[in-house]
């Protein structure tokens, strides 16, 4: 589940701009006509909700029609998807997407004086089917993903990361994908400044050597293993627990390395946030130096602890769904779930 406070993206008029361009309330995204085409449900009670879909060649975004809006009726799309929606759902659209393709979507929800927008990415497989619950509660919107699959004759619905990556291909097309400037080069007085700036704002738990796996790591690995096999209680081979298990290490150790990338990536941010500043100011950004404003210094790095949490939980997310899609697939591969109804689906 990914959430987002309101009142902290766009105002209200931009989002709601964006969310009518093209065909207005019906939306101007075209449904995919192949055979193979993935499905996608979106959910709403949100008012003047909207769903629009970007991609490699559209990175303005296609609306899927609006939901919830006081002076039209509710977008009526539908693409007749296996697994009904769930009780309750008033409000929904459904389309057809192209497999394979590395889809943007990007919910909105505009009301009086609040706008809230939640972003996830997307590369749907053929067949696949989809749903996407966007709502609101007291800590802000809330933006929940599921794959929906049939087991003797039941819906499943498997939880999938909420994960943005935004879309490269789209750098620089508009304000939703902006180019990345070359940081203007700093004298080699600023340049240290502005690294014991950064070094200063680090606290241990960004800190990768500190965060290594306990000594006991491969105790936890076999309980772990061990669980699942009790729980399962089928007979499967020795190289499918082989790999299982090697896909938990390697989970673990990409979680390691996702805090190395992590962290540098927030060194990279903190000095494009930097450079363009006044020396005088970078000075008072130093805890330690007597002209430091303590509040202010205070204040931004607090800012920056929130990028880098945001950034780490990004690359959990990122992490867990190549997880979950190796899983799936040695499932696949030994036909797990034709035996055992809580098999890693992808």
């Amino acid at each position: 589940m990914s959430q987002f406070s309101q009142c902290r993206v766009l105002g209200t008029a931009s989002v709601f701009a964006l969310s009518l361009s093209g065909c207005m309330f019906n939306g101007n995204y075209p449904d995919a006509t192949g055979d193979d085409a993935a499905k996608l449900r979106f959910i709403s009670s949100n008012e003047n909700t909207v769903m629009a879909l970007f991609d490699a060649e559209h990175c303005d975004g296609r609306s899927t029609g609006m939901l919830n809006n006081i002076f039209s009726a509710n977008a009526n799309r539908r693409a007749d998807m296996r697994v009904a929606p769930p009780a309750g759902a008033k409000a929904y659209v459904e389309v057809r997407l192209q497999p394979g393709v590395d889809y943007s979507a990007q919910a909105n929800t505009t009301g009086t004086g609040y706008a809230c927008t939640l972003r996830f990415n997307l590369v749907p497989q053929k067949h696949g089917e989809y749903e996407v619950s966007f709502d609101s509660s007291r800590r802000g919107c809330e933006l929940t993903l599921n794959v929906l699959t049939e087991q003797n004759g039941k819906a499943l619905r498997s939880p999938l990361p909420v994960v943005e990556r935004g879309l490269p291909s789209c750098a620089g097309a508009n304000r939703l994908f902006p180019n990345i400037e070359p940081i203007a080069p700093q004298s080699p007085e600023r340049s240290a400044l502005i690294e014991r700036i950064i070094d200063a704002s680090i606290i241990d738990k960004m800190k990768p050597e500190l965060n290594r796996p306990p000594q006991s790591l491969q105790t936890s690995i076999d309980n772990t293993v061990q669980t699942r096999k009790t729980r399962m209680g089928i007979d499967l081979p020795a190289a499918y627990w082989s790999e299982y298990r090697r896909n938990i290490e390697r989970f673990l150790a990409d979680a390691q390395q996702a805090k190395v990338d992590v962290l540098q990536g927030y060194k990279e941010y903190y000095r494009r946030q930097l450079a363009p500043m006044d020396t005088a100011d970078l000075e008072r950004l130093l805890p330690d130096n007597p002209k430091a404003d303590r509040s202010v210094s205070a204040s931004n790095n607090s800012n920056m602890l929130e990028f880098y949490n945001r950034s780490e939980q990004q690359a959990l997310r990122e992490n867990y769904s190549a997880h979950q899609a190796r899983m799936a697939d040695l499932d696949r591969r030994f036909d797990v779930c034709e035996r055992f109804a809580g098999c890693w689906r992808n």
